[in-house]
Order: C-alpha cells, then structure tokens, then sequence
C-alpha cells in the first residue's frame, strides 16, 4: 500500500513520519523545495515532541519527500493536509486546497490506480462536495473518485509507540470498508 501526502505542514509532516516510521510506503509531498530539502536531511521545519526522531526512522525505511507531484500517480491513498487560512471576512480560504486539489487530479490521469482521497485540512461541512469535486471531476480522463472527510482536530498524530486510529466519513459504504481494512481507522464498534 502506497500513500501519498499532500502538504508537509505541522498535520502532514507528523503524520508522513508516524506512517513512515511504522513501515508504510509513504511520499510526502510539499511545494516548497527548501522545507521538502530539510526534510529529506530529518530536520523538522517546526518543533514537536519526538517528530524528528520519528522523521529519520521514516527516512531510514520508504519515505520519499518530493517537491513535484508526479510520483502521487502510483498511490492507494492520497492525504490532503495543506492550509487552510483564515480570510479576513473570517471564511476559510480555499485557494491552497484548491491548487493542490488540482494538481492531483492532474497526476491522477496517469495514475494506474483508483486511489481514496483523504482531505484532513480544515473545512466546513458541504466543502467536499461544493468546491473539491467539481475540480476533479473536470479533469479531461474520467477519473472516479473516491473522497472521504477527514478531520484534523481528533487526535494528535504523533504517539511514540502507535499510529493514533483516525475517524473518516463518506457517503460511499465500500470507501469506508476499505478504508477500515488497512487499520488506520477505528472500527465502528471501537467508538
């Protein structure tokens, strides 16, 4: 199982380096070339308990960090963690989300799989389907899309000695079954 990361920020970042130090196949993937170079060298561009200790285990086995997103063609799961900042009306701006949305849907059309997008940046109910769709779905291959909600706020990503379980939410039942089969999700009788 591979899984892509988008954005390589404090939620990105530490969960690339949980999954990674745990052996997952894991490319994080960030913008900005300078962070993504420190990062590769196991240097956090932020300070959280244990991240870095965990970042160079990660790196020791299959974490890829890259700038570009053409190796997200080959995922099973792709993580949207980029910002989502606060506009000065008080709306989130979407214009980040929106950009790397794209730019997935752009390497999804030479993808080989159908992989399940999972946006973990902060946004309001009704996001997903209003905004994030349509953009994907314009892409010129008939991609099939499989998108899931998943919040940023439940539990911190980083625990020393496991992978914190994360809750998702799609309207898709299959998506969900999927998801609970590679044990990063709580399972429906575990709330």
């Amino acid at each position: 199982m591979k899984i892509g990361i988008v954005g390589l920020g404090f939620v990105g970042l530490s969960l690339t380096s949980v999954l990674a130090s745990k052996g997952y196949d894991i490319i994080g993937i960030d913008i900005d070339k300078e962070k993504c170079e420190k990062i590769r060298n196991g240097i956090s561009p932020f300070f959280e308990p244990e991240l870095e200790k965990l970042l160079r285990n990660g790196l020791k086995k299959k974490l890829k960090i890259v700038s570009d997103f053409l190796l997200i063609k080959n995922c099973d799961f792709i993580f949207v963690t980029v910002g989502t900042p606060q506009n000065t009306n008080g709306s989130i701006n979407l214009s980040i989300i929106k950009k790397a949305i794209s730019k997935i849907g752009e390497n999804l059309e030479k993808n080989k799989k159908n992989p399940i997008i999972l946006v973990k940046s902060t946004v309001i109910p009704g996001t997903m389907k209003k905004e994030i769709l349509p953009i994907l779905e314009k892409k010129p291959k008939n991609i099939k899309v499989n998108e899931i909600g998943n919040p940023t706020k439940i539990a911190n990503n980083i625990t020393p000695t496991r992978i914190n379980p994360k809750i998702a939410g799609s309207i898709n039942s299959a998506i969900i079954q999927t998801l609970l089969a590679t044990g990063l999700f709580l399972q429906p009788s575990n709330f």
